[in-house]
């Protein structure tokens, strides 16, 4: 698999099969926890404020694992014909991630509450669907 490292093409592939199976996570996710939790904000307003700290190191691991694509940036720059305007796209990118991981944590943990796993399609009942998208 190495020697794919530096095709453009395998690389352009793996991130568009990469970038579909997060939607189609997010999708199904999004359609269960709506199913069984209709109305999230009421769900909201029920959950505490904060969580405790052993709770909050536990989740860690995952948060770091979200903002893991440090190690392909500066690869990708170097593979760049026009740089000019890398530093703007990777903030950019960065913010989008960072908004749609909050976004998506929010409604996560509307749906599923205190009991929310930290891989989210955990939460959902196993299933044809749920197994394709894993």
């Amino acid at each position: 698999l190495n020697s794919f490292a530096g095709n453009a093409r395998f690389l352009s592939i793996a991130a568009y099969l990469g970038a579909a199976g997060v939607a189609a996570a997010v999708a199904l996710t999004c359609q269960y926890g709506f199913s069984v939790t209709p109305d999230v904000l009421a769900a909201w307003s029920k959950l505490p404020l904060f969580t405790s700290p052993s709770q909050f190191f536990e989740s860690s691991g995952v948060v770091t694992l979200l903002f893991a694509m440090h190690f392909a940036i500066f690869p990708i720059e170097r593979a760049m014909r026009d740089r000019e305007g890398f530093s703007q796209v990777v903030a950019k990118a960065t913010w989008f991630t960072a908004a749609a991981n909050v976004a998506f944590g929010c409604l996560g943990f509307g749906f599923f509450g205190e009991d929310t796993q930290s891989v989210v399609l955990d939460n959902i009942t196993s299933g044809t669907t749920t197994e394709l998208v894993r």
